[in-house]
Protein backbone atom coordinates (compact mmCIF):
# COMPACT_ATOMS: atom_id res chain seq x y z
CA UNK A 1 0.00 0.00 0.00
CA UNK A 2 2.59 2.52 1.12
CA UNK A 3 4.09 1.45 -2.39
CA UNK A 4 0.93 2.54 -4.12
CA UNK A 5 0.78 5.59 -2.37
CA UNK A 6 4.76 6.72 -2.95
CA UNK A 7 4.13 5.82 -6.75
CA UNK A 8 1.05 8.29 -6.66
CA UNK A 9 2.35 11.07 -4.76
CA UNK A 10 5.73 10.27 -6.92
CA UNK A 11 3.52 10.66 -10.72
CA UNK A 12 1.76 13.60 -9.03
CA UNK A 13 5.42 15.89 -8.60
CA UNK A 14 6.56 14.54 -11.66
CA UNK A 15 2.92 15.37 -13.80
CA UNK A 16 1.61 18.20 -12.07
CA UNK A 17 -0.93 18.52 -14.72
CA UNK A 18 -1.82 15.49 -15.54
CA UNK A 19 -2.43 14.24 -12.69
CA UNK A 20 -4.82 17.54 -11.87
CA UNK A 21 -6.38 17.05 -14.96
CA UNK A 22 -6.95 13.39 -13.59
CA UNK A 23 -8.85 14.20 -10.71
CA UNK A 24 -11.19 16.25 -11.73
CA UNK A 25 -12.46 14.19 -14.63
CA UNK A 26 -12.65 11.28 -11.96
CA UNK A 27 -14.93 13.50 -9.45
CA UNK A 28 -16.63 14.69 -12.42
CA UNK A 29 -17.57 10.84 -13.18
CA UNK A 30 -17.88 9.97 -9.84
CA UNK A 31 -20.33 12.45 -9.82
CA UNK A 32 -23.06 11.94 -12.36
CA UNK A 33 -22.54 8.70 -12.05
CA UNK A 34 -23.90 8.34 -8.30
CA UNK A 35 -26.36 11.12 -9.22
CA UNK A 36 -27.93 8.77 -12.06
CA UNK A 37 -27.57 5.25 -9.91
CA UNK A 38 -29.22 7.28 -6.74
CA UNK A 39 -31.96 9.05 -8.71
CA UNK A 40 -32.69 7.32 -11.95
CA UNK A 41 -31.93 3.69 -10.70
CA UNK A 42 -32.98 4.37 -7.01
CA UNK A 43 -30.40 2.59 -5.83
CA UNK A 44 -29.64 3.17 -1.99
CA UNK A 45 -27.22 6.07 -1.08
CA UNK A 46 -24.76 3.65 0.48
CA UNK A 47 -24.78 0.66 -2.79
CA UNK A 48 -24.49 4.05 -5.38
CA UNK A 49 -21.65 4.66 -3.44
CA UNK A 50 -19.60 1.86 -4.13
CA UNK A 51 -21.01 1.48 -7.46
CA UNK A 52 -19.66 4.56 -8.66
CA UNK A 53 -16.78 4.64 -6.84
CA UNK A 54 -15.74 1.07 -8.23
CA UNK A 55 -16.83 2.50 -12.33
CA UNK A 56 -14.60 5.67 -11.74
CA UNK A 57 -11.14 3.72 -9.84
CA UNK A 58 -12.02 1.17 -13.51
CA UNK A 59 -12.02 3.95 -15.84
CA UNK A 60 -9.30 6.21 -13.93
CA UNK A 61 -7.07 2.82 -14.11
CA UNK A 62 -7.29 2.52 -17.63
CA UNK A 63 -6.86 6.08 -18.69
CA UNK A 64 -3.76 6.09 -16.08
CA UNK A 65 -2.34 2.62 -17.70
CA UNK A 66 -2.88 4.17 -21.35
CA UNK A 67 -0.83 7.06 -19.90
CA UNK A 68 2.12 5.53 -18.28
CA UNK A 69 2.15 3.32 -22.03
CA UNK A 70 1.91 6.15 -23.74
CA UNK A 71 4.18 8.36 -21.68
CA UNK A 72 6.89 5.56 -21.32
CA UNK A 73 6.58 5.02 -25.17
CA UNK A 74 7.66 8.55 -26.01
CA UNK A 75 10.22 8.57 -23.20
CA UNK A 76 12.12 5.53 -25.23
CA UNK A 77 11.40 6.79 -28.45
CA UNK A 78 13.06 10.39 -27.43
CA UNK A 79 15.53 8.68 -25.94
CA UNK A 80 16.73 6.57 -28.95
CA UNK A 81 15.73 9.24 -31.75
CA UNK A 82 16.13 12.84 -29.85
CA UNK A 83 18.45 15.19 -29.87
CA UNK A 84 22.65 14.36 -30.15
CA UNK A 85 23.05 15.76 -26.44
CA UNK A 86 20.27 13.06 -24.94
CA UNK A 87 22.70 10.75 -24.24
CA UNK A 88 22.07 7.22 -25.47
CA UNK A 89 20.51 8.45 -29.10
CA UNK A 90 21.03 7.31 -32.18
CA UNK A 91 22.42 11.32 -33.03
CA UNK A 92 24.17 11.26 -29.90
CA UNK A 93 26.24 7.84 -30.72
CA UNK A 94 26.91 9.60 -34.20
CA UNK A 95 28.06 12.36 -32.77
CA UNK A 96 30.50 10.61 -29.94
CA UNK A 97 32.01 8.23 -33.02
CA UNK A 98 32.11 11.77 -35.21
CA UNK A 99 34.21 12.93 -32.46
CA UNK A 100 36.39 10.37 -31.62
CA UNK A 101 37.53 10.21 -35.75
CA UNK A 102 37.91 13.67 -36.44
CA UNK A 103 37.52 15.75 -33.60
CA UNK A 104 35.15 18.87 -32.85
CA UNK A 105 34.92 22.43 -34.22
CA UNK A 106 38.08 23.90 -36.24
CA UNK A 107 40.32 27.00 -34.87
CA UNK A 108 42.95 27.76 -37.06
CA UNK A 109 45.75 29.91 -35.85
CA UNK A 110 47.84 31.65 -38.06
CA UNK A 111 51.58 30.81 -39.62
CA UNK A 112 53.88 31.66 -37.06
CA UNK A 113 57.35 33.14 -38.85
CA UNK A 114 60.73 33.79 -36.82
CA UNK A 115 64.05 34.81 -38.34
CA UNK A 116 67.59 34.21 -37.21
CA UNK A 117 70.77 35.59 -37.69
CA UNK A 118 74.47 34.63 -37.00
CA UNK A 119 76.69 36.62 -35.04
CA UNK A 120 80.24 36.59 -33.68
CA UNK A 121 80.03 37.03 -29.98
CA UNK A 122 83.47 36.81 -27.65
CA UNK A 123 83.68 34.82 -24.46
CA UNK A 124 86.23 34.15 -22.08
CA UNK A 125 87.95 30.46 -22.45
CA UNK A 126 87.53 28.34 -19.03
CA UNK A 127 90.68 28.01 -17.61
CA UNK A 128 92.04 25.89 -14.29
CA UNK A 129 94.28 28.52 -12.41
CA UNK A 130 92.46 31.54 -11.73
CA UNK A 131 95.33 33.76 -11.89
CA UNK A 132 96.37 33.14 -15.43
CA UNK A 133 95.73 36.00 -18.19
CA UNK A 134 92.10 35.41 -19.59
CA UNK A 135 91.61 33.95 -22.83
CA UNK A 136 89.06 34.78 -25.44
CA UNK A 137 87.92 33.01 -27.92
CA UNK A 138 84.99 34.22 -30.97
CA UNK A 139 81.71 31.83 -31.24
CA UNK A 140 78.60 32.02 -33.66
CA UNK A 141 75.65 32.24 -32.16
CA UNK A 142 72.06 32.96 -33.81
CA UNK A 143 69.79 35.35 -32.45
CA UNK A 144 66.45 36.80 -33.43
CA UNK A 145 65.44 39.52 -35.10
CA UNK A 146 62.44 41.98 -35.31
CA UNK A 147 60.75 42.19 -38.65
CA UNK A 148 57.36 41.66 -40.02
CA UNK A 149 57.92 38.97 -42.39
CA UNK A 150 54.38 38.38 -43.74
CA UNK A 151 53.62 41.11 -46.19
CA UNK A 152 50.25 39.19 -47.83
CA UNK A 153 48.17 36.54 -47.05
CA UNK A 154 45.48 35.30 -49.50
CA UNK A 155 43.32 32.42 -47.97
CA UNK A 156 40.52 30.00 -49.89
CA UNK A 157 38.54 27.47 -47.67
CA UNK A 158 35.62 25.81 -48.88
CA UNK A 159 33.20 23.84 -46.09
CA UNK A 160 31.48 21.36 -47.59
CA UNK A 161 28.20 20.42 -45.20
CA UNK A 162 28.48 17.01 -43.94
CA UNK A 163 24.96 16.49 -43.25
CA UNK A 164 22.82 18.03 -40.26
CA UNK A 165 22.02 21.48 -41.42
CA UNK A 166 17.82 20.57 -42.00
CA UNK A 167 17.83 19.04 -38.66
CA UNK A 168 17.46 20.84 -35.66
CA UNK A 169 18.14 18.13 -33.52
CA UNK A 170 21.41 16.77 -34.51
CA UNK A 171 24.99 17.96 -34.98
CA UNK A 172 26.28 19.55 -37.85
CA UNK A 173 29.92 18.76 -39.63
CA UNK A 174 31.84 19.78 -42.25
CA UNK A 175 34.61 18.30 -44.83
CA UNK A 176 37.13 21.77 -44.92
CA UNK A 177 39.66 22.49 -47.83
CA UNK A 178 42.08 24.94 -47.36
CA UNK A 179 44.63 26.98 -49.64
CA UNK A 180 46.02 29.54 -47.80
CA UNK A 181 49.19 31.57 -49.77
CA UNK A 182 51.98 33.54 -47.72
CA UNK A 183 54.41 36.47 -48.75
CA UNK A 184 57.02 35.89 -47.07
CA UNK A 185 60.10 38.73 -47.03
CA UNK A 186 63.62 38.74 -45.06
CA UNK A 187 64.18 42.58 -44.94
CA UNK A 188 67.47 42.39 -43.42
CA UNK A 189 70.29 43.69 -44.70
CA UNK A 190 71.81 40.01 -43.64
CA UNK A 191 71.38 36.15 -44.55
CA UNK A 192 68.86 34.16 -41.94
CA UNK A 193 67.45 30.95 -41.07
CA UNK A 194 63.76 31.14 -41.16
CA UNK A 195 61.36 28.61 -38.54
CA UNK A 196 57.77 28.60 -39.84
CA UNK A 197 55.24 27.09 -37.47
CA UNK A 198 51.75 26.25 -39.22
CA UNK A 199 49.81 25.50 -35.91
CA UNK A 200 47.44 22.68 -36.35
CA UNK A 201 43.64 22.84 -34.82
CA UNK A 202 43.82 21.57 -31.12
CA UNK A 203 40.09 19.87 -31.86
CA UNK A 204 41.01 18.28 -35.00
CA UNK A 205 42.52 14.53 -35.04
CA UNK A 206 42.49 13.96 -38.97
CA UNK A 207 44.46 16.15 -41.60
CA UNK A 208 44.68 14.55 -45.56
CA UNK A 209 46.99 15.59 -48.39
CA UNK A 210 49.38 18.34 -46.56
CA UNK A 211 51.24 20.08 -49.09
CA UNK A 212 53.85 22.73 -48.84
CA UNK A 213 55.39 24.49 -50.93
CA UNK A 214 57.81 27.56 -51.27
CA UNK A 215 57.85 29.38 -54.79
CA UNK A 216 56.09 26.47 -55.84
CA UNK A 217 58.59 23.66 -54.96
CA UNK A 218 57.22 21.26 -52.25
CA UNK A 219 59.27 21.25 -49.25
CA UNK A 220 59.68 18.79 -45.98
CA UNK A 221 58.36 19.62 -42.93
CA UNK A 222 57.47 17.49 -39.73
CA UNK A 223 55.09 17.74 -36.64
CA UNK A 224 56.81 19.59 -33.64
CA UNK A 225 55.11 21.02 -30.76
CA UNK A 226 51.36 20.92 -31.97
CA UNK A 227 52.22 22.56 -35.33
CA UNK A 228 53.55 21.99 -39.32
CA UNK A 229 57.35 23.17 -39.12
CA UNK A 230 59.83 23.70 -41.61
CA UNK A 231 63.01 25.75 -41.99
CA UNK A 232 64.38 28.45 -44.64
CA UNK A 233 67.27 29.90 -45.55
CA UNK A 234 66.51 33.31 -46.47
CA UNK A 235 69.27 35.94 -48.37
CA UNK A 236 69.04 39.50 -47.65
CA UNK A 237 65.78 41.18 -49.20
CA UNK A 238 64.61 37.42 -50.23
CA UNK A 239 60.64 37.10 -50.99
CA UNK A 240 58.86 33.63 -51.20
CA UNK A 241 55.92 32.64 -51.85
CA UNK A 242 54.54 29.74 -49.44
CA UNK A 243 51.71 27.76 -49.97
CA UNK A 244 50.01 25.94 -47.58
CA UNK A 245 46.99 23.36 -48.68
CA UNK A 246 45.19 20.44 -46.60
CA UNK A 247 41.81 18.71 -46.06
CA UNK A 248 40.38 18.35 -42.58
CA UNK A 249 37.11 17.81 -41.02
CA UNK A 250 35.02 20.12 -37.93
CA UNK A 251 32.10 20.96 -36.23
CA UNK A 252 29.38 23.52 -35.88
CA UNK A 253 32.11 26.71 -36.67
CA UNK A 254 35.35 28.04 -38.15
CA UNK A 255 37.76 30.29 -36.44
CA UNK A 256 40.54 32.18 -38.23
CA UNK A 257 43.21 33.45 -35.44
CA UNK A 258 46.02 35.78 -35.62
CA UNK A 259 47.30 34.91 -32.39
CA UNK A 260 50.62 37.28 -32.27
CA UNK A 261 50.35 41.38 -32.75
CA UNK A 262 51.75 42.00 -36.21
CA UNK A 263 51.47 44.24 -39.26
CA UNK A 264 48.66 42.82 -40.86
CA UNK A 265 49.18 44.28 -44.91
CA UNK A 266 47.50 42.48 -48.11
CA UNK A 267 44.89 40.36 -46.04
CA UNK A 268 41.76 38.28 -47.95
CA UNK A 269 40.34 35.35 -46.38
CA UNK A 270 37.16 33.93 -48.56
CA UNK A 271 35.10 31.21 -46.82
CA UNK A 272 32.84 29.07 -48.97
CA UNK A 273 29.74 27.53 -47.39
CA UNK A 274 28.46 24.29 -49.61
CA UNK A 275 25.39 22.77 -49.28
CA UNK A 276 24.74 21.09 -51.65
CA UNK A 277 24.65 17.52 -49.93
CA UNK A 278 22.11 18.57 -47.40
Amino acid sequence: MNNIADLLQNWIVAEPFASLWLGIISVLLFGVTFAKLTKRTRLSWGRGFFIALAKTLVVVSLVGVCYFLLNSGFKTFSQIYGSFTTGGSVSNRAWQQWRNMYGGGYDQKDLGVMQYVTVVKEEVVPQSDPLAVPLYRNIKVEQPIQQNSIIGFRGNVELTAAGGYNNANTFNVYALSAEYEYNIVNSSTEETRAEFRFPISPTSKLYQDIVITANNIEIPWRIMDQAIFWEEQLAPGEKQTINVRFHTWGENDFLFEVPEQREITNFSLKLVMNTDNC
